[in-house]
């Protein structure tokens, strides 16, 4: 069965298209590799070296209110980045696939909502989850990241009958969120650091913003006017979030310099 076939992937409906999904199987492998790779190119190339800054700068601080003060900066920084980096990949998502490998993957873009969503949960547990190793629980942490694997196999395995390709990004999706739950508790009741709720406002502002970027870009002519909205309530995040931290500053000083 080709990547293209309309019944080959999950391009025609959600996850309750389970009658599509499961006539795809194993064929619609390629449609879930084409945005799961991109995804994680771009996540790794922009996004990756969070977690070594984060360590970096958390190990020092003994003190938990000096802890809680170095999250907090670099989740004002990384939490807009976060969105605004995963956003544009689920704008651009269809043409980008198009150009890397062929228009017959693109039908794979619906998976991008879940698979950025998550992705944006994971660039935040990097963060808040850096205590564990700077706090020398590595035994801990990797017991969070078994549950997290274990899980996400697991809901694979029990939604694969009824989702099809959808199991695998909605266990993704699912397996993150509980790792960030798990990491929170332990933030909060073991190590007994601040997290403002302003932090929990701007991911879920962020969440909502990557998927509905992501939604709508999986199928960019569906409905122009659409794709133009959630294009502009991207460009407006992002340009808000450049001018809070100063980047649009920094940026205007470099260009007058030249």
């Amino acid at each position: 069965m080709r990547p293209g076939c309309a019944t080959a992937g999950p391009g025609r409906g959600g996850p309750g298209a389970a009658p599509q999904s499961q006539q795809a199987g194993a064929a619609a492998n390629g449609l879930l590799q084409a945005p799961y790779t991109l995804a994680v190119t771009i996540k790794t190339i922009v996004l990756a070296s969070i977690g070594s800054v984060s360590l970096a700068t958390i190990a020092p601080q003994t003190d938990p209110r000096e802890t809680s003060r170095a999250i907090h900066r670099i989740l004002n920084v990384v939490l807009p980045l976060g969105a605004s980096a995963l956003g544009l990949i689920g704008l651009m998502g269809v043409p980008a696939m198009a150009v890397l490998y062929s228009r017959a993957f693109t039908t794979g873009a619906v998976l991008f909502p879940y698979l950025l969503t998550a992705d944006l949960l994971q660039v935040f547990v990097w963060v808040v989850g850096t205590p564990l190793l700077a706090r020398g629980d590595r035994m801990l942490w990797l017991i969070l990241d078994l549950v997290q694997y274990g899980a996400r196999w697991a809901l694979a395995m029990i939604l694969m009958r009824s989702l099809g390709a959808y199991a695998v990004v909605v266990g993704y999706l699912a397996s993150v969120a509980l790792h960030v739950a798990l990491n929170l508790v332990i933030y909060h009741f073991r190590y007994r650091l601040e997290l403002p709720m302003r932090h929990i406002r701007r991911l879920v502002v962020g969440l909502a913003l990557v998927a509905v970027v992501a939604a709508v870009g999986a199928r960019p002519t569906a409905s122009i006017p659409a794709t133009a909205a959630v294009a502009l309530a991207w460009i407006a995040y992002t340009v808000h979030h450049a001018r809070q931290s100063g980047m649009l500053a920094h940026l205007w000083q470099r260009f007058v310099r030249r």
